[in-house]
């Protein structure tokens, strides 16, 4: 545990949120809940003015994985969802960070 700065926690199931987090309170501990929101695919890749073919080669995702996530037959998980929601607010940064023509990226492959 740590007396200052940012610790992160997993607790596996809380019955009501709110009174947890205005129990911690009490005690001068801030609570606040580290997971991702549900993202809406389809808005994401519609702001990006790509289909779902070009989405998906440009972001490194299955096409058939895309189109599920938008008709609802499966949801992205966590991994996806950070992806998802790093190209909603970045979508120029993470196209940049997939670049394998980069140069400076060849020195991280071994």
């Amino acid at each position: 545990m740590v007396d200052s700065g940012r610790a992160y926690v997993n607790v596996p199931k809380v019955e009501d949120l709110e009174t947890l987090q205005r129990e911690l309170l009490a005690v001068g501990i801030v609570a606040r809940r580290h997971q991702a929101d549900p993202v809406d695919v389809k808005l994401v890749r519609s702001a990006t003015g790509l289909s779902q073919e070009a989405f998906s080669l440009r972001f490194g995702l299955d096409v058939a994985t895309v189109r599920n996530w938008e008709q609802g037959r499966s949801r992205p998980d966590a991994a996806a969802l950070a992806l998802l929601w790093t190209i909603a607010r970045h979508p120029d940064a993470v196209s940049y960070a997939l670049d394998m023509d980069d140069p400076d990226m060849n020195r991280l492959t071994p």
